[in-house]
């Protein structure tokens, strides 16, 4: 019988401790859940090294410079993937450490490679504990952050859910810290302009993401067709539950979406972002509904520099992200023809993916 491909993103509040110190019972809750669910092939994405590495070198602030950062990712790696491969021998159960930046994904070519890799430890029933390679990675190759990273591995790998444990139990209609009304959402079939200002800032002084970063990753997902379970990783049941099929803290998918093919899951997340165009309502009606190309007779304005080929996000006249694209041709060239009804398309629909 084939098996369940789950994607779980482990967020750094989940797997250290507020002194800096990995969660040794929360691993083995983890390892020990997977042991039991052997229908389930899992891909684990794991943040954590940063905060490790932080505590080793006895910094209990966050440091904003760079090298400090990536230093700290060196060192706290390697705590992190042996308490992986320790924690889940117990359980008879091998790990595979898998280092990944923008770099490797931005070419199409090491997209696939690392999605073959995955494939293949899968295939050996070998589990990939997966982490952005910060120790290497600048802000031009960076993705930020885990969420965006464990969304490039599900599409890439077609996964059939993602689980992301976090510290929250859910998405929330306001922020349940300031509104004492505020409700958890069971169910989100659409990123609405409502749900995305429930989102709040950056996540803890360790950890990099935050619930817009979560909204992010549950855009591409919603595309993708791959349905995303949001959930408080401090509660083991709620692992246990989200396993075995039950619904549990936030459940993101739609059961219209069509799902992404292989090339536009990577034009989705594989490539940095090198610019972005805002459409009028007439372009946005027709990327939409009617899986029209974008032409540069809908659109207003245009930012930022790139090149044919390169990547550009396109927003609504109210600065709602609706499609990500590969541009047919330069910013250059481009500004030329904003406006335009008889000029070359800027987008084919065949290289947009409509959020």
């Amino acid at each position: 019988m084939e098996k369940i491909r789950v994607v779980i993103k482990i967020g750094t509040s989940s797997i250290i401790s507020d002194d800096g110190k990995i969660k040794r019972k929360f691993l083995s809750n983890l390892a020990h859940e997977l042991s039991e669910h052997t229908n389930v092939s899992p891909i684990i994405v794991s943040s954590g090294a940063i905060g490790l590495g932080l505590e080793r070198l006895k910094i209990k602030k966050r440091p904003s410079d760079m090298p400090t950062l990536q230093a700290a990712a060196a060192i706290g790696q390697v705590d992190l993937i042996n308490a992986y491969k320790d924690v889940f021998a117990d359980y008879e159960m091998l790990v595979a450490q898998l280092l990944i930046t923008r770099a490797t994904t931005a070419d199409r070519s090491g997209y696939l490679h690392a999605r073959d890799t995955i494939n293949r430890l899968l295939s050996l029933n070998i589990i990939p504990v997966i982490n952005e390679n910060d120790t290497v990675a600048v802000e031009e190759i960076k993705f930020g952050d885990n969420d965006t990273l464990a969304a490039l591995v599900a599409t890439s790998i077609n996964a059939d859910y993602v689980i992301i444990l976090s510290d929250v139990d859910g998405l929330y209609s306001a922020d349940p810290n300031t509104f004492k009304d505020a409700k958890l959402l069971k169910r989100v079939k659409k990123l609405t302009k409502e749900i995305e200002k429930s989102a709040g800032g950056a996540g803890s002084v360790r950890g990099s993401g935050g619930m817009i970063t979560k909204l992010s990753c549950a855009r591409v997902l919603l595309a993708a067709n791959i349905p995303m379970l949001l959930c408080n990783g401090a509660n083991i049941q709620n692992l246990r539950d989200a396993l075995n099929g039950q619904a549990v803290g936030t459940a993101f998918f739609d059961d219209a979406s069509s799902g992404l093919t292989a090339k536009k899951s990577w034009i989705a997340l594989g490539a940095k972002v090198k610019g972005k165009v805002v459409c009028d309502d007439g372009a946005v009606v027709a990327l939409q509904k009617k899986g029209s190309s974008l032409l540069p007779v809908g659109i207003l304005s245009s930012s930022g520099s790139f090149k044919e080929g390169e990547p550009v996000d396109v927003y609504d006249k109210y600065e709602r992200l609706i499609a990500r694209g590969i541009a047919s041709y330069s910013s250059k060239i481009l500004e030329d023809n904003i406006g335009l009804r008889e000029a070359q398309e800027f987008i084919h629909r065949d290289n947009l993916v409509v959020f």
